[in-house]
Protein backbone atom coordinates (compact mmCIF):
# COMPACT_ATOMS: atom_id res chain seq x y z
CA UNK A 1 0.00 0.00 0.00
CA UNK A 2 2.60 2.68 0.82
CA UNK A 3 4.81 1.45 -2.18
CA UNK A 4 1.34 2.20 -4.35
CA UNK A 5 1.19 5.41 -2.77
CA UNK A 6 4.44 6.79 -3.39
CA UNK A 7 4.16 5.46 -6.91
CA UNK A 8 1.28 7.70 -6.95
CA UNK A 9 2.40 10.70 -5.40
CA UNK A 10 5.01 10.66 -7.95
CA UNK A 11 3.03 10.47 -10.88
CA UNK A 12 1.00 13.17 -9.80
CA UNK A 13 4.43 15.36 -9.05
CA UNK A 14 5.24 14.35 -12.80
CA UNK A 15 1.80 15.52 -13.79
CA UNK A 16 2.35 18.99 -12.69
CA UNK A 17 5.60 19.74 -13.28
CA UNK A 18 4.61 18.50 -16.83
CA UNK A 19 1.91 20.74 -16.91
CA UNK A 20 3.82 23.93 -15.55
CA UNK A 21 6.14 23.16 -18.51
CA UNK A 22 3.28 22.90 -20.85
CA UNK A 23 2.14 26.30 -19.91
CA UNK A 24 6.00 27.97 -20.54
CA UNK A 25 6.73 26.64 -23.80
CA UNK A 26 3.04 26.76 -25.37
CA UNK A 27 3.03 30.46 -26.01
CA UNK A 28 5.48 29.49 -28.65
CA UNK A 29 3.70 27.57 -30.35
CA UNK A 30 0.08 28.76 -29.49
CA UNK A 31 -1.58 29.46 -33.40
CA UNK A 32 -4.54 31.26 -32.25
CA UNK A 33 -2.20 34.37 -32.41
CA UNK A 34 -0.04 35.68 -34.96
CA UNK A 35 2.45 36.03 -32.24
CA UNK A 36 4.20 35.84 -28.42
CA UNK A 37 3.74 39.64 -28.21
CA UNK A 38 0.06 39.06 -28.92
CA UNK A 39 -0.49 36.77 -25.47
CA UNK A 40 -0.86 38.52 -21.65
CA UNK A 41 -0.02 35.43 -19.22
CA UNK A 42 -2.65 35.69 -16.62
CA UNK A 43 -2.42 32.80 -14.65
CA UNK A 44 -5.56 32.67 -13.06
CA UNK A 45 -8.65 31.81 -13.52
CA UNK A 46 -6.89 30.89 -17.41
CA UNK A 47 -4.32 31.14 -18.75
CA UNK A 48 -3.57 33.83 -21.30
CA UNK A 49 -5.57 36.22 -23.07
CA UNK A 50 -4.49 36.50 -26.68
CA UNK A 51 -4.85 39.84 -28.88
CA UNK A 52 -4.90 38.49 -32.29
CA UNK A 53 -4.41 41.21 -35.04
CA UNK A 54 -2.79 43.59 -32.38
CA UNK A 55 0.60 43.48 -34.05
CA UNK A 56 -0.86 45.03 -37.21
CA UNK A 57 -3.89 47.59 -38.27
CA UNK A 58 -6.34 45.77 -38.84
CA UNK A 59 -9.38 44.69 -36.77
CA UNK A 60 -8.69 42.88 -33.32
CA UNK A 61 -9.59 39.51 -32.09
CA UNK A 62 -9.48 38.31 -28.45
CA UNK A 63 -9.03 34.97 -27.08
CA UNK A 64 -9.28 33.50 -23.72
CA UNK A 65 -6.93 30.71 -23.92
CA UNK A 66 -6.26 27.97 -20.89
CA UNK A 67 -3.32 25.47 -21.06
CA UNK A 68 -3.89 21.74 -20.40
CA UNK A 69 -1.56 18.56 -20.69
CA UNK A 70 -2.62 14.83 -20.21
CA UNK A 71 -6.08 14.07 -18.80
CA UNK A 72 -6.40 17.56 -17.18
CA UNK A 73 -9.85 19.01 -17.34
CA UNK A 74 -11.09 22.59 -17.38
CA UNK A 75 -12.11 23.34 -13.33
CA UNK A 76 -15.29 25.07 -12.44
CA UNK A 77 -14.71 28.61 -13.22
CA UNK A 78 -12.61 28.16 -16.22
CA UNK A 79 -15.82 26.52 -17.43
CA UNK A 80 -18.31 29.36 -16.24
CA UNK A 81 -15.34 31.81 -18.22
CA UNK A 82 -15.44 29.48 -21.16
CA UNK A 83 -19.28 29.74 -21.52
CA UNK A 84 -20.31 33.22 -21.07
CA UNK A 85 -17.53 33.58 -23.47
CA UNK A 86 -19.64 31.08 -26.12
CA UNK A 87 -22.61 32.93 -24.81
CA UNK A 88 -21.17 36.49 -25.68
CA UNK A 89 -21.49 37.73 -21.99
CA UNK A 90 -18.79 40.04 -22.14
CA UNK A 91 -18.17 43.77 -21.62
CA UNK A 92 -15.80 46.59 -22.14
CA UNK A 93 -15.53 48.78 -19.16
CA UNK A 94 -13.82 51.89 -18.73
CA UNK A 95 -12.38 53.08 -15.56
CA UNK A 96 -11.35 56.54 -15.17
CA UNK A 97 -9.45 57.85 -11.92
CA UNK A 98 -10.21 61.85 -11.59
CA UNK A 99 -6.78 63.89 -11.72
CA UNK A 100 -7.58 65.39 -8.18
CA UNK A 101 -10.09 63.62 -6.90
CA UNK A 102 -10.38 59.51 -5.75
CA UNK A 103 -13.51 59.66 -7.62
CA UNK A 104 -14.01 56.43 -10.27
CA UNK A 105 -16.48 56.80 -13.24
CA UNK A 106 -17.27 53.74 -14.78
CA UNK A 107 -18.26 53.23 -18.16
CA UNK A 108 -19.64 50.09 -19.99
CA UNK A 109 -20.14 49.50 -23.63
CA UNK A 110 -22.06 46.50 -24.65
Amino acid sequence: AINDARKDTGNRQRSIIKGQISEIIAPWSIESVNSVKELNFIGSPIDFVGFKGLDGEGDVDIKFIEVKSGKSRLNKNQRRIRDAVAAKRIEWVEVRVKDTEIEIEEKIVQ
